[in-house]
């Protein structure tokens, strides 16, 4: 199972991210919230960012491939959703400048994962709606 496969990655990456946001909180002293430290903040939001937009996208990659679909398109999903939170990432915690675009594209990216999972899972499953016959493969 293709979806089993980033979901471990994206598991581990959220293990990692919500420890770099408890590490700075032990660094700072700071229990709740983010006490005006940038650093924090910025650790925060991207952890958060990380969990808010994953599991979406797993979701829909997982009825795609439970819908029969080919595995290189779970992987090409796959694939775009891991390079976009690693650009969010590096967007975030590098700053504005040059690394800003990186935050911007890696929203597009995720925006166009959702869009692109989404309308194959309407397209996979529409003959079912009009009572046509399927073909999977």
């Amino acid at each position: 199972m293709v979806t089993g496969l980033y979901a471990a990655v994206f598991a581990l990456m959220q293990v990692w991210l919500t420890l770099q946001v408890a590490l700075r909180r032990k660094q700072h002293s700071i229990t709740y919230g983010h006490g005006d430290n940038d650093d924090l903040a910025r650790h925060i939001h991207v952890s958060g960012n990380f969990a808010e937009t994953v599991p979406m996208a797993l979701f829909l990659m997982l009825v795609l491939e439970g819908g029969g679909l080919g595995y290189w398109v779970i992987h090409a999903l796959g694939v775009a959703m891991l390079i976009s939170r690693i650009l969010h990432a590096v967007g975030v915690l590098r700053g504005s400048g040059t690394f800003g675009i990186y935050k911007r594209l890696s929203v597009w990216m995720t925006l166009g994962v959702y869009v692109v999972a989404a309308i194959l899972c309407v397209m996979m499953f529409l003959p079912f709606y009009f009572g046509l016959p399927v073909q999977y493969g």
